[in-house]
C-alpha cells in the first residue's frame, strides 16, 4: 500500500469520479492529476472545459501532538476552471464536488497506513471558495469563472510508528 499523502490524494479523486453526475460534467480528459510529469495541458480549447484540478497547496504536522500522538493538516485546493461567463457551468461542476465529499467519512475514514495498520484520516472539511471572473491563467486567456475550494485533511498516527 501507498503512503498516507498518496492514499489520500487517490481517495479524493475517487470520491470525485464515482459520483456519475461530475464524471458527466468533467471528461476524464480534462480532470489534472499530478500523477505524471506533465499533466498540464499547453494549450485550451473549448472541449477542454470544465477543467478539474486538486493541488496540495499547504501542510502543517505537530509531531508529539500528545504524547504518543502526532497529527498532520494538509490542505488541498480544488480548483474549477469553467472557460464560460455562465454561472450554471461553475455552479454544476460545483455542486457535484460538494456531493461527492458528503460521502468522506466513509471513504477517507477507511484509508489505512500498512506501517502499523492504523486508520490515519481523521477530519475532511470543504472550507471557503473563492470564485473570480477573470482568473485567465487558470483559464488559459479565455475568459471564464474560476472557482478554488479549499479542502483540508487531518491525519493522526502513533508517534513511534512515524519513526524511521
Amino acid at each position: 500500500m501507498s503512503n498516507p499523502l498518496t492514499q489520500v490524494t487517490d481517495a479524493l479523486w475517487t470520491m470525485l469520479e464515482d459520483n456519475t453526475a461530475f464524471t458527466a460534467l468533467v471528461p476524464a480528459s480534462n480532470r489534472i492529476k499530478y500523477d505524471n510529469r506533465s499533466p498540464e495541458k499547453t494549450t485550451a480549447q473549448k472541449a477542454d472545459y470544465p477543467e478539474v484540478r486538486i493541488r496540495e497547496s499547504a501542510a502543517q504536522a505537530q509531531l508529539y501532538q500528545t504524547s504518543n500522538m502526532s497529527s498532520f493538516t494538509k490542505r488541498y485546493d480544488i480548483q474549477i476552471a469553467t472557460g464560460e461567463q455562465s454561472l450554471v457551468s461553475v455552479h454544476d461542476v460545483e455542486w457535484e464536488i460538494i456531493r461527492s465529499f458528503a460521502d468522506w467519512p466513509t471513504r477517507l475514514e477507511a484509508l489505512q497506513w500498512d506501517v502499523d495498520d492504523s486508520y490515519f484520516v481523521k477530519d475532511c472539511r470543504l472550507l471557503q471558495a473563492e470564485q473570480t471572473l477573470d482568473n485567465q491563467a487558470a483559464n488559459r486567456r479565455i475568459r471564464g469563472w474560476t472557482t478554488i475550494w479549499v479542502c483540508l485533511v487531518m491525519f493522526a498516527f502513533q508517534t513511534t510508528a512515524l519513526q524511521p
